[in-house]
This record gives structure tokens, C-alpha cells and sequence, in this order.
């Protein structure tokens, strides 16, 4: 079943949740989603994204900046 298997690992998964979160904080009127696309590109050398990584990583962020 490879099409359930995750495009990164979890650790990358948090490495990239942190990096978007601090981006977001440094510019918080920039675009979510384009940086998070961004920098899942960056990360893993492709020119498209999965967009449900993206959805995650997105959410992940929100989910930590409402914490502190």
C-alpha cells in the first residue's frame, strides 16, 4: 500500500511544522499555505507539494500559535 505511506517522516514533519511556525510569527500577514508549500519544496527537492501535507502543516502551526 504505498499510496498510504507518509512523503516524510515525522521528525521532518516537525522540523518543517517549526520552520513554518516561525516564519508565520517573523511575517504573520504572509500566506500560510504558500510558505508552507514553500518550504515543503525546499525540503524535499520537488516542484509540487502534497496538499494534504500542506493542510497538516498549516494546522500544526495554527495549533502551536494558539498555544502560547
Amino acid at each position: 500500500m504505498k499510496g498510504s505511506r507518509p512523503s516524510i517522516s515525522l521528525l521532518d514533519f516537525d522540523i518543517l511544522s517549526r520552520a513554518l511556525t516561525s516564519a508565520v510569527r517573523d511575517s504573520p500577514d504572509s500566506n500560510w499555505k504558500v510558505q508552507a508549500r514553500e518550504l515543503v519544496r525546499l525540503y524535499t527537492g520537488k516542484k509540487s507539494a502534497d496538499e494534504n501535507l500542506i493542510a497538516a502543516l498549516v494546522h500544526a502551526s495554527r495549533a502551536q500559535l494558539d498555544l502560547e
